[in-house]
């Protein structure tokens, strides 16, 4: 192990290109002298032990492309210079304590590809500026005390494949508004929406479907309204849907179940009403299904549980399903009775199969058909 190194007095680095010194334990604040490195391109100090500002003169490094400071203390406000750095592709300073808003003027920065800000402590609302970073294509601000709502021009970026605006810190600074989705929708190479527990209002629209590369959807925990928009159909290449948490109406779509590439859907704690699509059987990748708390009446048939002895199944709160499993009513009697009811005789062993550990059906109202 090395234990003493002395370079002093040399003029080794004038034209340093590369600095990785990431994933250390490395502490301390970060020293003004990296800032005379003119000649680097790459600087990486991610995932150490730095603490305290940001150098004031960071604006001194005009050659820099990749900037990456990710998982350290650092904290204070972004330099005044930080815009200066005109040639900047990826700035990753996620996983710090960084507070103050973003810079207005970010829109300097036209060659931003990656911004990563989140988990730190940015407050104020969105600069409409970041509208003016054409080339970017991927945008994450979760975990900040952003407020206020998202600027139109940002909806605007034909490049983003991965947006995320997620918020989860106090109610009174979480995201607000309409989402306008005739812009949303135009985001053709979008690959990832997560904009859930904010406050935005309004229905999900049909162009939803003109999605075609979208694998991720997460839109929880707001106000959104409605049905569910039938051209969800259209997300071919969709993996994961999150539309929990809002006062979403209307029927489970039958168009859901053409998603074959679904591997996850959370509608829970929403208003639905009315009977589960006979195909949702048909969704073979599925293994997380939750549409718990919701007003749904429908029988359910074993074979529909069988598709999920081994994954996740989650209907709590649906009292109004109902079946023909020994041990629990059967529909036609909850009907007459009005509420399901436990029979005295125990289950099968192979009908005991249905609930395997990981299912939650609130056995208590639920009969299987």
């Amino acid at each position: 192990m090395l234990n003493h190194l002395d370079l002093s007095e040399n003029v080794l680095l004038s034209q340093l290109v590369r600095l990785d010194i990431s994933f250390n334990q490395i502490n301390g604040s970060i020293p003004q002298q990296l800032c005379n490195l003119n000649s680097l391109v790459e600087k990486s100090l991610s995932s150490n032990n730095f603490f305290g500002p940001k150098p004031s003169s960071i604006g001194q490094l005009v050659n820099l492309t990749h900037f990456h400071i990710s998982s350290n203390q650092i904290n204070g406000n972004l330099p005044l210079s930080f815009t200066s750095l005109t040639h900047l592709v990826m700035f990753r300073p996620s996983d710090n304590e960084i507070n103050g808003s973003i810079p207005v003027d970010i829109g300097k920065m036209k060659n931003l590809v990656s911004f990563f800000l989140s988990d730190n402590i940015f407050t104020g609302p969105l600069p409409s500026t970041l509208g003016q970073l054409t080339k970017l294509s991927s945008l994450l601000l979760f975990s900040n005390h952003i407020i206020g709502s998202v600027p139109s021009d940002i909806w605007k970026l034909d490049n983003l494949t991965l947006l995320s605006l997620v918020t989860l810190v106090l109610e009174s600074n979480q995201l607000t508004g309409a989402l306008p989705w005739s812009a949303i929708c135009n985001l053709s190479k979008l690959q990832d929406m997560i904009l859930s527990w904010n406050r935005f209002s309004g229905s999900i629209p049909s162009g939803i479907g003109n999605l075609k590369y979208l694998e991720s959807l997460k839109l929880s925990s707001s106000n959104l309204t409605g049905p569910i928009a039938t051209s969800l159909r259209g997300l071919v290449r969709i993996k994961d849907i999150d539309l929990s948490h809002h006062r979403l109406s209307g029927s489970i779509p039958v168009e859901i179940c053409a998603l074959f590439t679904l591997t996850s859907l959370d509608l829970s704690h929403n208003s639905l009403v009315g009977e589960l699509p006979s195909s949702l059987g048909n969704l073979t990748k599925l293994t997380t299904l939750n549409l718990a708390y919701n007003n749904l009446s429908s029988s359910i048939i074993s074979s529909f549980l069988l598709h999920f002895e081994n994954n996740s199944l989650d209907l709590d709160g649906t009292e109004h399903l109902c079946g023909n499993l020994t041990g629990f009513a059967s529909c036609f009697q909850s009907t007459s009775q009005g509420v399901n009811k436990k029979l005295d005789t125990p289950p099968t062993e192979s009908e005991a199969l249905l609930f395997p550990s990981r299912l939650s059906l609130s056995c208590q109202f639920l009969c299987l058909q």
